[in-house]
């Protein structure tokens, strides 16, 4: 229900529309120039999950609660991406594997392209271990490529009082 405005609004005018076409337009060629970009950067430094310019993020509409750890990921067919990670003491975390653009993999009908700090296996000592992987290899908490060889990857620690960076590194498999 409307609270401030008619019951029944008027009709779309031509003019509301071209203006309404136009914005969404610009914030579609936006973004996606904003997340190629982004990519492009992280491409530079493959393999690694980064910290990066916190205040880069913060520009790019990201919630000052959380610190951002982004990074790219490049595989051969017979190669794993292991990240290793003390948990802060936050309100909580996630990572999610990611396509070039910067979108979640397909989540829907594959629920291990991402975790959090309810879903996760931790080790024993309370670590995490991820193991970003085309197939489950038994060890750590299993991030599913979903037949990718590479994209990028976000992990979030939100109100965490440290923000620790993981040890990356690429195995066989």
């Amino acid at each position: 229900e409307t609270v401030d405005g008619p019951k029944v609004p008027s009709p779309l005018t031509e003019e509301q529309l071209v203006t309404a076409l136009k914005q969404t337009a610009a914030f579609v060629r936006g973004t996606s120039k904003t997340f190629a970009e982004w990519t492009e950067l992280f491409m530079s430094r493959p393999n690694e999950l980064l910290p990066w310019d916190q205040d880069f993020f913060q520009r790019g509409g990201g919630d000052p609660n959380i610190h951002y750890l982004h990074g790219y990921w490049d595989l051969k067919p017979n190669q794993a991406w292991i990240l290793r990670t003390p948990i802060p003491k936050c309100r909580m975390w996630n990572f999610q594997a990611d396509n070039w653009w910067m979108e979640s993999l397909d989540y829907r009908t594959r629920p291990n392209v991402w975790t959090n700090s309810k879903k996760a296996r931790l080790n024993d000592d309370g670590t995490l271990t991820l193991v970003v992987s085309p197939k489950d290899l038994g060890f750590g908490t299993w991030i599913d490529t979903a037949g990718h060889l590479s994209g990028t990857a976000l992990l979030r620690w939100i109100n965490a009082e440290t923000h620790p960076v993981p040890t990356a590194e690429i195995i066989s498999i």
